[in-house]
């Protein structure tokens, strides 16, 4: 039988037979399993293929583990519920098996004829857009969730990465920067295309930003309270932007209030949002809205341009001035505040005594020699001007002095004989009589007649005539002078000089006086007989 050609053929068919029922039974996997499923599954014998290839087939096979898969299958929420709306709807369509145990499970396969990258979410309504577009499968569904995630009867087993966990809340992924009081939407404000700035957020629906509002950090108006906050911004640290705490959204609550009157109308009567300096809010500034400064803009005030008194070279505290600081000028009885003071502070009374702001001189003046000073004017000073008793150059108008003397000096010096180039002998009167007893105070222009019957006064009613005889020599011998002067031509401006100080002598001294007249009758007669020579 050994011998029997069909001996080995024979052998060969029981061996092989035998082979195969051995590997059918303890053998039957065409390949070995993903590592994944070689882990949990023991053994590589039939009992081990129902394992999976249940009665009920496959797909119920893997549900009996893959319990999150069922539970989606379930609420018909999730990808995989929308996959078992298709007729060939079968695990091992997208995840094929016995390749190996170093195939993927989810693989290029899973996504037949297409880039797993380019997946799109078809089961929600959460569309990659923007640069989620742009972004692998991989970098949202690794790290992302609290937790590793694994299987419920295979704790030990713990996935490196899961497609499952994530919801349609930008949060699952992203830290909340901002920890809202309230409950709101990232898509409100950011879109997918960048994070900052957030594009869908309409500042102005909240507050309208214009003007120095439009270029101002978000900080000065939504305060910061930690040093390190721009590192926890970049760091995407929660709380880090805490846009909800606002400092106000009136200009009180932001601004402090720099002004030192309170007005009688709102910050935005003179300051508007869309302005780029502080100094545009003049415009809410108008006669009636000054009085609540304390200074009324009356007459000329009412014409000046605020730059002239408000002057923009100067910082905020010296061009509006803190009226309760010491010193202040800028009242309406203070003109110094604004205006020099020409009379170098040497007069006692306020500047309002004087003026007014209709205008500062001529009619406008306001000054009253009888009340402001002590010199009354009577009725031969009143029509004098006022550069006949005080300077021009001499703001601070000090007047010599308040007696005759102290302004009429050459007749005082007259009477007592002494002229500007000889002495004489005092006239009789000198030190005996006052000056007003020979002068009416109450005339403006005093008559011969009046000087005659003082003389009379004293003496006796002869001296009347005696008056009127002393005053035609003098002006016999004045007149003799001018005429000579007249004919002769000019004399020099020494005898103009002599000539007028004999006339203010007059009746002082009426020797000296006629002394005079004759000196310079004198002089002239020899000046022309030198210069005839000649």
């Amino acid at each position: 039988m050994l011998l029997n050609s069909k001996t080995p053929l024979i052998v060969g068919i029981i061996a092989i037979s035998a082979l195969s029922g051995y590997l059918y039974i303890h053998h039957p996997l065409p390949d070995s399993l993903s590592q994944a499923h070689e882990q949990v599954i023991p053994g590589t014998d039939l009992h081990s293929c129902n394992e999976c290839h249940t009665s009920e087939g496959l797909s119920a096979g893997c549900l009996k583990c893959h319990t999150e898969i069922g539970e989606q299958l379930d609420s018909k929420q999730g990808y995989h519920a929308f996959l078992a709306k298709r007729e060939d709807f079968n695990c091992s369509v997208c995840h094929p098996e016995h390749h190996g145990e170093s195939f993927a499970l989810v693989s290029a396969l899973s996504w037949p004829n297409r880039d797993p990258n380019t997946f799109n979410h078809p089961h929600c309504l959460y569309e990659l857009d923007g640069r989620h577009d742009n972004l692998a499968c991989i970098e949202c569904h690794v790290n992302k969730l609290t937790q590793d995630f694994a299987l419920p009867e295979f704790s030990q087993y713990s996935r490196a990465s899961t497609f499952l966990g994530l919801t349609q809340d930008c949060l699952t992924c992203h830290v909340d920067v901002h920890v809202w009081s309230s409950e709101r939407s990232c898509l409100d404000c950011h879109d997918q295309n960048v994070f900052v700035p957030a594009s869908n957020f309409k500042h102005n629906n909240i507050f309208v930003l214009e003007g120095v509002h439009a270029n101002t950090n978000c900080n000065k108006c939504h305060p910061i309270t930690s040093d390190s906050t721009e590192t926890a911004i970049e760091q995407r640290v929660p709380g880090s932007l805490p846009f909800h705490k606002v400092t106000g959204k009136t200009c009180e609550e932001c601004h402090e209030n720099p002004h030192r009157t309170t007005w009688i109308k709102g910050c935005e009567s003179c300051h508007l949002g869309r302005d780029t300096k502080w100094s545009d809010g003049m415009r809410g500034i108008d006669i009636k809205t000054h009085e609540a400064t304390g200074f009324s803009l009356t007459g000329d005030h009412m014409s000046v341009a605020c730059q002239e008194c408000h002057t923009n070279d100067k910082d905020y505290n010296q061009r509006y001035p803190n009226p309760e600081a010491g010193g202040y000028q800028r009242q309406l009885q203070t003109c110094q505040g604004c205006h020099e003071d020409v009379h170098e502070g040497k007069l006692a009374q306020a500047c309002t005594t004087c003026h007014q702001t209709s205008g500062w001189n001529d009619k406008d003046l306001l000054f009253n020699h009888d009340k402001n000073t002590e010199f009354t004017l009577d009725a031969v000073h009143k029509n004098l001007s006022c550069n006949d008793c005080h300077t021009l150059e001499d703001m601070t108008f000090r007047a010599r002095g308040t007696e005759c003397a102290d302004c009429h000096e050459m007749q005082i010096n007259t009477m007592r004989g002494q002229s500007r180039t000889f002495q004489a002998d005092p006239d009789p009167h000198y030190n005996r009589v006052a000056c007003i007893d020979c002068h009416e105070m109450d005339s403006p222009g005093q008559s011969m007649d009046s000087y005659a019957r003082r003389c009379a006064d004293c003496h006796n009613d002869q001296y009347v005539q005696l008056a009127y005889q002393w005053a035609q020599t003098l002006e016999k011998q004045r007149n003799s002078i001018e005429l000579l002067i007249e004919n002769h031509g000019e004399v020099s401006i020494q005898r103009q000089v002599d000539l007028s100080e004999a006339i203010e002598s007059g009746f002082h001294n009426l020797q000296l006086t006629q002394q005079l007249y004759n000196r310079i009758l004198q002089t002239i007669q020899n000046e022309k007989s030198e210069k005839e020579k000649q």
